[in-house]
C-alpha cells in the first residue's frame, strides 16, 4: 500500500494482516487444500525466477501486461540491491505478487530445518525493507 494511502480491506492492496479468508477483494479467494490443477483466478500463472529479478524481468512484465496476465515472482533476497529493488517495486505496481525465494536459495538444499527457517525469515525481512510489505508467498 503506498505511503500516502491508508491501508485497509478494499483498497486494492493485499497487505500484511489481510488474508484471503476475510479480504477477498484485495487478496483473492482462498485456494482449496490439496493438489491444485489450475489457478483460482483466470489470467494468473506462477513464474519462478532463480536468483531473480534478472535483466529479463522487465521483458516478462511487458509481455504479461500485454496479455492481461498476473503472476507471482519468487525472488532471492540476497540480491535485492540497486536496480533489482526498483524492478520488484515495478512488479508490484503492475499488479504482480512478490514471493519469498529465500535469502540464499542456491544453498537451501544443504540447510537443516532450523537454518532453512532462519534463511526464509531473513529473506522476509529483506523483502519487507525493500518494498515496505511482507511477501504473501
Amino acid at each position: 500500500c503506498p505511503p500516502e494511502h491508508a491501508c485497509s480491506c478494499g483498497d486494492g492492496f493485499c497487505t500484511e494482516g489481510e488474508t484471503c479468508g476475510w479480504c477477498t477483494q484485495d487478496c483473492g479467494p482462498c485456494q482449496k487444500v490439496g493438489e491444485t490443477a489450475h489457478c483460482v483466478n483466470d489470467h494468473e500463472i506462477l513464474l519462478a525466477f532463480d536468483g531473480g529479478p534478472t535483466i529479463h524481468t522487465d521483458w516478462a512484465i511487458e509481455h504479461l501486461r500485454h496479455n492481461n496476465v498476473t503472476a507471482a515472482f519468487f525472488v532471492a533476497a540476497n540480491r535485492l540491491v540497486g536496480w533489482r529493488v526498483l524492478m520488484i517495486q515495478r512488479l508490484l505496481q503492475n499488479g504482480h505478487y512478490v514471493g519469498n525465494g529465500g535469502f540464499r536459495p542456491e544453498h537451501m538444499d544443504e540447510m537443516d530445518a532450523a537454518t532453512l527457517v532462519a534463511d526464509v525469515r531473513r529473506a522476509d525481512d529483506v523483502i519487507h525493507e525493500s518494498i515496505c510489505q511482507r511477501p504473501r508467498l
